[in-house]
């Protein structure tokens, strides 16, 4: 459930028996791009529902949290509770339950949350996922958080075992504020020119209250290290202990030459990556993205704290943001809250995707997905300003259609693409995206394109309340 702007562990039920009624659904004619929309140079089917159980063992799991990475020639996706690797003509190389893939680490139960980012200055691909256990008590020796990572031998692993991958796990329990045991939820999770970057929301065993967010900088160690096969060297921390509004926060992972650059008035020290949220906080009347720089990672890491206005974007009540309608069914579907859902820092300028009801335009009063371009060109010396926004509309797929779970990558010329799901009440939730270059208007995006257009409504439930769709993509 969420509580305290935080979400719990996926859930999971055992295999059932599918019902035997056959439910015929409306076809709809086929999307059409619009003309300016990014060309799909190819797409592939990956990972099906079913899978989870046969991978499992009979056993399937929600929310899907679906994720991928592409290297120079091979792609590799994780969903609950499965990781795969395809070639890039969608050929499939492997596929493995992740509690066989973390098997050396000894899983008790199933993970959740997995993630997965290709290293683009080390050639490899990193993963992570977590495990929670409950041990009936607060605090309680059988309590267990644990942050598992594995991360790739080389850019193109063969398998899904140790003869390509290295792996560590990390004791996330944490004692906030007196005895209290916590958990950790939701990683934002990226990668700089030295280090792996793990952020987690923390609840209490038992009552998941909210206990605030927690950082882990793990050093990749090329020579026995983590990197190296060696014992990984790991950095636990509070990043908002002196400043700022502990919420869901996501790390920036980082592109280009050297990293951020280092500010010239400390000699040795370095900038590693930028910490990004967003809840719909305001001041003055105009909504704010706050921003945490993390200085000298691998050294004594200091925070530096910031809001940047984004302008009045949202209306003024800040309700909870509507679940989206589907064809073919009055059963919502699921967009979680605000939060900032991941964020690329390249070439001086910082990069990210939220969740907003904007208070004009086609998409005024309704969900929609949301980018944000902040220049980070003054600092460390100046403040990080907006560079330019946008939402992700979909009016061009459907009339009144929702975007959420929205996702961002930039190239080396300040391009950026962009994917989301879409859905409204004259079409069955789907996959989308969209892209703007560098020299298009500011605030615009290209037209929506089509990665999989919904083929039927969604429901997911598992007897409970939440039609859960995300968490993320």
């Amino acid at each position: 459930m969420i509580s305290s702007g935080g979400l719990a562990a996926g859930s999971v039920r055992p295999l059932e028996t599918p019902n035997s009624g056959v439910r015929v659904s409306p076809a709809l004619p086929p999307f059409v791009p619009s003309a300016d929309a990014p060309v799909l140079s190819s797409s592939f089917e990956g990972f099906d529902f079913d899978d989870n159980a046969t991978e499992t063992g009979g056993t399937y799991f929600i929310p899907p949290d679906p994720i991928a990475a592409a290297g120079p020639d091979r792609i590799i996706a994780v969903v609950n509770v499965m990781i795969e690797a395809r070639t890039k003509a969608g050929v499939l190389i492997f596929r493995d339950a992740l509690a066989d893939f973390f098997s050396s680490l000894t899983p008790t139960t199933f993970t959740f949350d997995p993630k997965v980012i290709y290293d683009q200055y080390e050639g490899r691909f990193v993963v992570v996922t977590l495990e929670k256990v409950e041990g009936g008590g607060n605090p309680h020796p059988g309590n267990i958080s644990r942050i598992l990572l594995a991360v790739s031998k080389t850019s193109s692993p063969a398998t899904a075992t140790s003869a390509d991958w290295w792996y560590h796990a990390i004791d996330s329990k944490t004692v906030i504020g007196g005895t209290l045991e916590y958990w950790a939820d939701y990683p934002g999770f990226a990668i700089d020119e030295e280090a792996v970057y793990v952020t987690n929301n923390m609840f209490t065993f038992l009552t998941g209250s909210f206990g605030g967010v927690r950082l882990w900088i793990v050093a990749k160690g090329l020579v026995g290290g983590f990197y190296g096969g060696g014992a990984a060297s790991v950095s636990f921390h509070d990043p908002y202990a002196s400043a700022g509004l502990a919420v869901t926060t996501q790390p920036a992972h980082v592109f280009g030459a050297g990293g951020v650059p280092s500010p010239p008035s400390a000699a040795g020290t370095s900038i590693g990556t930028f910490l990004v949220s967003y809840s719909g906080l305001t001041g003055g009347g105009l909504e704010l993205v706050q921003v945490v720089r993390v200085d000298d990672p691998l050294g004594t890491p200091a925070f530096v704290q910031e809001y940047v206005s984004v302008g009045d974007i949202e209306g003024p009540s800040f309700p909870d943001l509507p679940d989206a309608p589907q064809l073919g069914t009055g059963t919502l579907v699921e967009v979680n809250d605000r939060r900032a859902l991941n964020a690329v820092w390249r070439s001086g300028l910082l990069w990210m995707t939220a969740t907003i009801i904007p208070n004009s335009g086609d998409d005024a009063g309704q969900t929609t997905a949301h980018w944000f371009k902040l220049s980070t060109a003054a600092v460390p010396g100046g403040a990080i300003t907006l560079s330019d926004q946008g939402d992700i509309g979909g009016e061009d797929i459907a009339s009144t259609t929702y975007t959420f779970f929205p996702a961002i990558a930039v190239n080396s010329t300040g391009d950026a693409a962009i994917g989301f799901s879409a859905s409204a009440s004259s079409i069955y939730p789907g996959a989308y995206f969209t892209g703007r270059f560098a020299a298009d208007p500011a605030g615009t995006n290209r037209g929506s394109g089509v990665l999989r257009a919904g083929v039927d409504y969604y429901i997911r439930t598992f007897g409970g309340p939440r039609n859960r769709w995300g968490d993320y993509s």
